[in-house]
Formats: structure tokens, sequence, C-alpha cells
């Protein structure tokens, strides 16, 4: 591992951190990025810039873990936070403010949102380090700015807000088709896609019993369940079952890009019921094919999106009518404009460069 580090990102091995590390080694290959990944069962440290023949890749034992960070936590430019993944790292930063000007915090929204739920103790002395670091961290790094507004309000947070799409799940590529301008697809049966993940903050049932109050037969549902809380996706399935039976359809197995895309590319209507900042990727590409969403008007997510001049509907005034020509166009022309792989190499620059 080099001593001469520009960039740290500390981050998990979460599904959108290795499209956004090849995405900024094939968009800044000269620059030095370096990332500590917290594994469920490992830590390591991945140096793309590393010589060829020498392994890129280091396992961090335990016993190693705290010297390690610590140099790299001194030594480099900037300390890009992925969200809080870490939690040893974001105590020694707690206990070293001096590091904090140099602290990027990309806010995920679990980090951000915690504020508002029930802990227990050893999460209420975490928290205490946790609000510590938020509050002085030097950048914050969102494209939304209401949850920019809500860590000032709740965390006292003073880091300057840079505007930053961040990861690649977030931006439309080429392969996205445009909606039709002379007529809008409609599926029949009517194919209505119900929150992202196996989360509860999905508020499935909330929106099962609004469907279920219309009348007639005439769509089908659809819930992706394949990544969060199994538990709580089994619980979703049996509601689903037994609210719709054999119109209801689960989702619980990981699909490859393209096939995904297929499916969003079917679905008529999407419903977010998410009273925070969440399904940030799924919305953005469901409106680039010019699809019908419906998000709960409170989240800061749905609050951005009408800023910049797209409709988005409000899940508390629920149906399936389709949405107007001029809409879905311009949805998917916003889209196309505000959330391209351009636009997210220029706002990177200002940490990954």
């Amino acid at each position: 591992m080099r001593d001469s580090i520009i960039n740290l990102h500390v981050c998990s091995e979460d599904k959108f951190m290795p499209p956004f590390i090849d995405f900024v080694k094939e968009n800044f290959p000269d620059a030095s990025n370096v990332y500590f990944i917290k594994g469920r069962s490992k830590r390591s440290l991945y140096d793309p810039l590393t010589p060829q023949g020498e392994n890129k890749v280091t396992r961090v034992q335990k016993i190693q873990e705290l010297a390690i960070i610590i140099r790299l936590l001194y030594v480099s430019k900037r300390v890009v936070l992925h969200g809080f993944t870490n939690k040893y790292v974001i105590i020694f930063l707690a206990v070293n403010p001096w590091l904090h000007a140099k602290c990027y915090w990309s806010i995920w929204g679990g980090e951000l949102y915690a504020f508002n739920k029930k802990k227990n103790l050893p999460r209420t002395v975490y928290d205490v380090f946790k609000s510590s670091v938020i509050r002085r961290v030097g950048h914050i790094l969102t494209y939304i700015p209401g949850d920019v507004e809500l860590a000032r309000k709740w965390y006292g947070a003073k880091g300057k807000h840079i505007e930053c799409l961040m990861y690649t799940s977030n931006v439309i590529t080429d392969n996205v088709p445009e909606p039709e301008k002379d007529s809008i697809k409609k599926s029949e049966p009517l194919k209505v896609m119900v929150g992202n993940s196996a989360a509860i903050s999905n508020r499935h049932l909330f929106v099962f019993e609004r469907l279920k109050s219309m009348q007639g037969t005439g769509y089908t549902v659809l819930s992706p369940l394949s990544y969060g809380d199994k538990q709580y996706a089994l619980e979703v399935c049996e509601k689903g079952k037994e609210i719709f039976g054999e119109r209801f359809c689960a989702i619980t197995e990981f699909m490859q890009y393209k096939e995904y895309l297929k499916l969003l590319n079917d679905v008529d209507v999407a419903i977010f019921a998410h009273e925070r900042q969440q399904a940030m990727g799924n919305i953005i590409m469901l409106l680039a094919l010019g699809k019908k969403v419906y998000m709960n008007k409170s989240s800061t997510l749905a609050g951005r999106l009408g800023d910049i001049g797209l409709v988005v509907f409000d899940v508390n005034e629920l149906n399936l009518d389709p949405i107007g020509k001029e809409e879905s166009v311009s949805n998917s022309r916003i889209i196309r404009e505000k959330f391209n792989a351009t636009v997210l190499k220029e706002q990177l620059r200002a940490i990954c460069d």
C-alpha cells in the first residue's frame, strides 16, 4: 500500500460500491483513490493504482485495523464517508476533530433518519460520537437539499453542501429506452410496482390496502423483495398473496441489470410510499422510461424532483389512470439532461480527482 494517498473512501460491501469504484477508476485513472471496505466478516483495502503484479486487495485483520486506518485517515487529503458504515472510524473521527475539515459525508439515509428512531443504550452512546462527526464534518455530498436541511436541523451540521448524484445507480445510460411520444404503453392487465426492497420503510401494507380498495381486478402487483430484511419479505409475500392472490408477484431473486431494466419498462405504475429519501435509482429509472410514479410528497426526494420540474404523483391520492403523454415525455427529457454520466463525472471531481 502506497504512502502517498489523496482520497480515502470508507465504505461497505454494498451493491452501490463496485460500480462506483469502476466509474472512478475509468474517469479518474491517474487519481489516487483507496477504499477501506467493511464486509460482514472482514475488512479490506483496495487500491486500484497498485503496480501490476502486486495484490490490489489487502485483507485487514482486526489487530491491524486500528493502526492502518489511523495512518490512512491522517495521510489522506480527503476522507469520503459513504454513509456511516464503519462505527470504529466514526468513533475515531469523533475524538480527532481536527480531521473533520477534510471529511466528505455522502448521505445514504439511514444514518440521517436514525435521529427519529428509538435507541438502546449502546446505540445512544454511539449516537453521541456520530452526532459529533455530523456536526463538524467539512462537506456534505447529496443531490437532495432537503436532507442537508434535516442534517442541520437535527444534528447542527455546518459542512458545505456539494451537490452530487454520487452513484451510477442514479444516472441514466444510453440503453434506457425513451417513452413513445405518440402513445403511452399500457399493459393488459395493468402492472403496478410497489416499493423497491424488503425494508419496512417501503410501507408495502399501507399501499396494498389502498390498492385493495380499488374496484376491479384489472391489475397485477409486483414487489421487488430481493434486497433487505428476509423476514419482512416473507410478511409482505403473505399479505400480498392474501389480498391479491395470483395477481401478486414477489421478486425475491437478484436480477441482472438488463433483466431488471426490462422489468421496469414493463411497469405501468410505480408506488413508493417511503417517508424519507430512498429508492432514488429506481425512481429516476422509471421517470426516464416515462412511467407514472407515486411518492410520499413529504419526502425530501419528492420535493427535490418537483423543484426541477418533474411530475410525480401523491401516494395519498392513488389511482391507476395512465400518465399524460406530455408529462411522460417531459419527465424523461429532464431526467436524461440532469441524471447522466457526464454530470456525475463533473460532480465527482470534488472528491475523486
